[in-house]
């Protein structure tokens, strides 16, 4: 009856160690890799953080184009350029190519958080040129040459409508793809990812890791 007790007694001490051992243990998981929460936590800080902070242009080029423009008489006058009757000018287009993020396409599903909220990694959309924001320095815009020996009944155009007709957009696309052929969209990369990586730090995260999704292929956004 004595050995019977004590053999119970033993078994439940045994019963008692190995729970509190597992909940001793489950704490220590807990607090090494964080629960659920910490998860549900810090991604949408990170989201609202970088939608707040809205910092999308990253790089601006700046560069100038030359540009040749004449014009001659045509059809059956067509000639008559043969012997320089036509207009013709040179200019050096200056103008400014912005690239950087577009954060429209961002969302919660590019952040990936670890259990206990320490290590993040964020996949940012890949870099673009912001054409629509490409903008002509006309201050510095020069003719460089300029010759007018046609008539304006044989010439009609003046060099305004020229250029706004034909070389403003001539040098729009000039100018963005003498930012891609200098490396505008690898710059973008290398600055997102810095600052990126500076901003969560920042929110006390210690491991930050930030891809840029491939920009390869990555041509203007319209």
């Amino acid at each position: 009856m004595i050995h019977s007790t004590i053999k119970a007694i033993v078994s439940g001490i045994i019963v008692l160690a190995l729970v509190a051992l597992g909940w001793r243990t489950l704490n220590v998981v807990e607090n090494v890799f964080g629960g659920p929460s910490k998860v549900t936590e810090v991604g949408p800080a990170i989201l609202r953080q970088i939608k707040q902070t809205n910092k999308q242009i990253f790089v601006e080029h700046y560069s100038y184009v030359r540009l040749d423009h004449t014009e001659a008489p045509s059809g059956v006058l067509k000639f008559l350029g043969g012997i320089g009757i036509k207009q013709a000018f040179v200019m050096y287009i200056h103008g400014i190519v912005p690239a950087g993020i577009d954060l429209s396409q961002f969302g919660p599903e590019h952040i990936r958080v670890s259990n206990d909220g320490q290590r993040v990694e964020v996949t940012l959309p890949p870099p673009q040129i912001f054409e629509a924001n490409v903008t002509i320095d006309m201050q510095n815009t020069e003719i460089v040459s300029s010759s007018d020996f046609c008539p304006n009944f044989l010439c009609p155009n003046d060099r305004f409508e020229a250029y706004k007709n034909e070389l403003e957009p001539r040098a729009r696309e000039k100018l963005i793809a003498g930012a891609k052929e200098a490396g505008i969209l690898s710059q973008v990369a290398k600055e997102a990812e810095a600052y990126y990586s500076s901003l969560l730090n920042g929110l006390g995260i210690a491991e930050v890791k930030i891809v840029i999704s491939d920009h390869a292929a990555t041509g203007t956004q319209p």
